[in-house]
């Protein structure tokens, strides 16, 4: 199956990135596009014409639910939605599953569940592939395809109620909760074997950050430099992730220090060495 080609849709472009980061992580998407407003995500939907959109519900102009519904009146092929979002009111819980969206997610959330979520959507999308366009489907089969919305519908309500009683409305994931580490998944080659993300915040959640530095950038960052595989430069890093450069640069420089990533430096034409990053093996 071809990687799924995916736009992120998020206010904070920290958060935004952090997303990114894990679906190139995972092996199975392609991030195609990032939009910070409702206007923005909408228009690179309907030009991009990606296969999934994790969609923000607080966007500083339309709303995530309006988004939705205007997504779902574009012309051509259906676009798979997952709501990753602090809303936690039930009438908008309820619209946007009456939008169709396959999982709500509600933030902070833990780097396990939102990889156990992409997880289901590629499930989710090979069953469908496998099944063909003009597939006549028995009752087992249209359950089955069902199963992701009937699912996201159970969750969002537990998730809501649980971040409900919380207090919690951060608008970054949650630290990864103690468990077997979950290897990144392989694709292409794009992963280097025996690096798996779980398993980064879990050996440095006890670790104290530098301050101004927090955990789900680092997990973004380690996520970025883990599927690209080769060195790249803090430029290439903040691009990527819509980070500044300086920022990118710092998070970088910490793994250097932590002995998790090594610089290759590189001559340009004013002879000038430029860093390169790249992990190390362990």
């Amino acid at each position: 199956m071809n990687q799924i080609r995916t736009v992120v849709v998020d206010d904070d472009k920290e958060v935004a990135g952090v997303h990114t980061g894990f679906l190139l992580a995972h092996g199975s998407f392609d991030a195609v596009g990032t939009a910070y407003t409702g206007a923005d995500g909408l228009a690179m939907v309907a030009s991009l014409r990606p296969e999934l959109v994790l969609l923000d519900i607080h966007l500083p102009d339309l709303s995530g639910i309006e988004v939705l519904r205007a997504v779902r009146n574009l012309p051509g092929e259906p676009v798979d939605v997952i709501a990753i979002t602090a809303a936690r009111e039930l009438d908008t819980v309820r619209a946007a599953m009456a939008g169709g969206v396959l999982h709500y997610l509600v933030k902070p959330f833990t780097a396990r569940v939102l990889m156990e979520r992409l997880d289901a959507y590629v499930e989710h999308r090979r069953h469908i592939s496998g099944s063909g366009q003009a597939a006549v489907l028995d009752q087992d089969g249209i359950d089955r395809l069902l199963a992701p919305a009937r699912n996201a519908a159970g969750m969002s309500a537990r998730e809501a109620a649980d971040a409900g009683s919380s207090g919690q409305a951060s608008g970054h994931p949650a630290e990864p909760t103690a468990g077997p580490p979950r290897p990144a998944a392989a694709a292409g080659g794009r992963h280097r074997t025996g690096a798996p993300l779980a398993a980064v915040p879990g050996s440095r959640a006890q670790v104290p950050l530098p301050k101004g530095l927090s955990l789900p950038t680092l997990e973004a960052v380690i996520a970025d430099l883990n599927a690209t595989g080769a060195a790249s430069s803090a430029s290439e890093v903040a691009g990527r992730l819509g980070l500044a450069r300086v920022s990118a640069r710092r998070y970088l420089e910490y793994l250097v220090s932590r002995g998790e990533a090594r610089i290759t430096p590189r001559y340009g034409t004013a002879g000038r060495p430029e860093k390169f990053y790249l992990l190390t093996a362990g």
